[in-house]
């Protein structure tokens, strides 16, 4: 329901009552990584992974150090999360990301294309790794594959907002060239 704060206060109650129970560790860092503290959902992601090491747990303090800009980190999480689970889709999401975010866009296609195989039946992750294999197409300046990425995000429900002004980068450079 978006009340993070709300959230935060009941983990807070529940962790408070019994501090080796990871779930409420793991659910906070969600809530702490929504608000952009990524301080806290890291420092929650280390209780989770010290208890009970679990693929989300990697996952979600890999995005937390990815939208820091600690890529290295990043990378080492995503490499955990599928290490443990190699069909956990939002492991090959994240490393993707920490690829296509340093350049490395081949290795990054090679990740979203993994989660496009594994997610089929997760709508979000499934028109999420489009997306984001359209972008990396983009940047290996494969502009048919792009556009037919970014379409099928569109299609699966991707914000139409953020798609347009992807196609629309791509109609601006057709026209430049």
């Amino acid at each position: 329901m978006g009340e993070y704060d709300k959230a935060i206060q009941d983990f807070d109650k529940t962790i408070s009552i019994n501090s080796n129970f990871t779930w409420p560790y793991g659910n906070r860092g969600r809530s702490y990584l929504a608000i952009g503290d990524y301080d806290r959902a890291i420092q929650d992601y280390d209780k989770v992974i010290a208890i009970r090491p679990n693929s989300p747990a990697y996952t979600g303090r890999g995005t937390a150090y990815l939208r820091v800009g600690d890529y290295d980190r990043a990378l080492q999480d995503f490499n955990a999360a599928i290490d443990l689970n190699p069909n956990f889709t939002h492991g090959y999401i994240g490393r993707g990301e920490v690829y296509y975010n340093k350049g490395d866009y081949g290795k990054a296609l090679q990740d979203f294309d993994t989660a496009i195989g594994l997610s089929e039946n997760d709508r979000n992750s499934y028109r999420n790794s489009y997306y984001r294999r359209g972008l990396a197409h983009l940047s290996l300046g494969d502009v048919p594959k792009a556009r037919a990425d970014l379409k099928k995000a569109l299609e699966l429900g991707y914000d139409r907002d953020v798609v347009e002004a992807a196609l629309a980068e791509i109609r601006k450079w057709e026209e430049n060239r």
